[in-house]
């Protein structure tokens, strides 16, 4: 379900179109439902949701694009 700090698998309305984009959800909601069913949660962000937060507030322009440029400088992967 997406909850906050979850991550979860972008796809189309097709069926099987789950590719290599994903989601993360910040730690300012509660819970998108709308989504549940639809995307696919495959995991939680342990440490450090609050600067996701920080990315979902980023102004952005035409194409839901942001304004200026935001770089990632490094995540980490674990099971």
């Amino acid at each position: 379900r997406h909850f906050s700090c979850t991550i979860s698998m972008a796809k189309t309305n097709y069926p099987n179109t789950g590719g290599s984009q994903f989601f993360l959800m910040p730690d300012d909601i509660t819970h998108h439902n709308w989504l549940d069913g639809i995307h696919t949660v495959f995991g939680t962000v342990t440490s450090g949701c609050e600067h996701i937060t920080t990315l979902s507030q980023v102004q952005t322009g035409p194409g839901d694009r942001p304004v200026l440029p935001v770089m990632l400088v490094s995540a980490t992967a674990s099971e």
